[in-house]
């Protein structure tokens, strides 16, 4: 059994490195801060130990090396902090958190290698080529706000550097060097024409990659909503629910499950028609909507019944958020060909660890149960795995 499990967890880790376009925004930026402190971290060593890193003159002196390993360290200190605060994302996932830190990522890879483009030199191809990629990588990960404000912070940098070193502001990193053999004349112009140059490119790239995500992000809304509600589906959440309860048991965190069903579904089909049960099951998926909160997850189980999971959450803050949900549903009520459907619902909640299971079958099992013994009560109220 442990070896299946094993299993089952490599399948899983080696999924998500297939598909990184399915990870959450969180997981995104931390791949990124992930490799941006890796690299950042390599160059630092290259500087300082193997007499140089790649691109930099040949004759490039100590002095230059030493800029180069001191600019690295100092750039792995924030790449650090981005990707520690990613990790604390993952366990106390925030909206506002999370768009903080999408953007944070953007910023922080256009300023490392603006600062990359200044050191190598007069603006050398590399950090252009980097540039380029990043950006690219950007519009595939992330939406077009963040990496278009990373685009415009690293032309708004590298343009004030080349103006910088044309004005004698601030040394070319090439005469830092001493590389007389490299032609720096005219390298303020060059840097000018390859930010305008690089920002066309990009307008053109925008536009096409812009496209494929919209049609990308329509067909992965087909492949894991359910059409009516717009709920998650069945198979989608099931997946939702397997990482939440494997977080819930790692950090030792409650975790609570409400299975909700909708009382007298089947009169209300026979008696007004099936176009009223979906307008009833709209109704109440779109009442639950309004209940639960971001960090929740809402799906459609089969027919009229529907789950709830709630991450951080213990047996009173399922009940309280239940409750909630409960008089929502009660509270609209649908009409249709002037009938007035008022629709209520039953619902059963098991809370981990309380409960004393450890697996997502079991948990939904005991859900089930509760729901059932809601329904034997008389309908309309809450129960909860005993």
């Amino acid at each position: 059994m442990s070896d299946l499990g094993g299993s089952s967890r490599v399948e899983r880790a080696l999924e998500r490195v297939r598909n990184p376009l399915g990870y959450g925004a969180v997981d995104r930026a931390l791949v990124v801060s992930s490799i941006g402190l890796i690299v950042v971290v390599l160059f630092s060593l290259l500087a300082s130990t193997l007499g140089g890193w790649p691109y930099l003159p040949e004759n490039a002196d100590p002095f230059l090396r030493e800029v180069v390993a001191r600019a690295s360290r100092w750039l792995a200190v924030p790449w650090l902090a981005v990707a520690v605060y990613g990790f604390r994302m993952r366990t106390r996932p925030s909206r506002v958190g999370s768009i903080a830190l999408v953007y944070a990522t953007c910023q922080l890879y256009a300023l490392t290698i603006a600062g990359y483009a200044y050191l190598s030199g007069p603006f050398s191809s590399p950090p252009w080529i980097a540039f380029l990629g990043g950006a690219m990588v950007g519009f595939i990960l992330f939406d077009k706000r963040p990496t278009l404000a990373g685009i415009a912070t690293y032309a708004g940098v590298v343009g004030a550097a080349t103006v910088g070193v044309q004005l004698g502001w601030i040394p070319n990193a090439a005469h830092l060097a001493g590389a007389d053999h490299l032609d720096v004349a005219g390298s303020w112009r060059l840097g000018l024409l390859s930010v305008l140059f690089s920002t066309l490119t990009l307008g053109l790239v925008v536009n096409l990659v812009s496209h494929w995500r919209d049609r990308e992000r329509r067909l992965e809304e087909l492949a894991k909503t359910d059409p009516l509600t717009c709920l998650y589906n069945r198979r989608f959440f099931m997946e939702l629910f397997e990482r939440e309860l494997e977080k819930a048991r790692r950090y030792n965190q409650p975790l609570s499950c409400v299975m909700v069903d909708l009382d007298h579904f089947k009169q209300i089909n026979d008696r007004h028609g099936h176009l009223a049960g979906d307008q009833v099951l709209v109704s109440a998926a779109r009442a639950m909507k309004a209940g639960v909160r971001t960090t929740d997850l809402l799906a459609r189980y089969g027919g009229e019944e529907f789950v709830i999971v709630l991450p951080l959450t213990d047996a009173a803050g399922a009940q309280e958020l239940a409750e909630r949900c409960r008089r929502l549903i009660l509270d609209s009520p649908v009409i249709h060909d002037k009938a007035t459907i008022r629709v209520t619902a039953s619902m059963g909640v098991a809370t981990f660890p309380r409960d004393g299971v450890q697996t997502v079958d079991d948990l939904l099992s005991l859900a089930d149960e509760a729901l059932y013994r809601a329904k034997a009560a008389g309908r309309d109220r809450i129960a909860f795995a005993s």
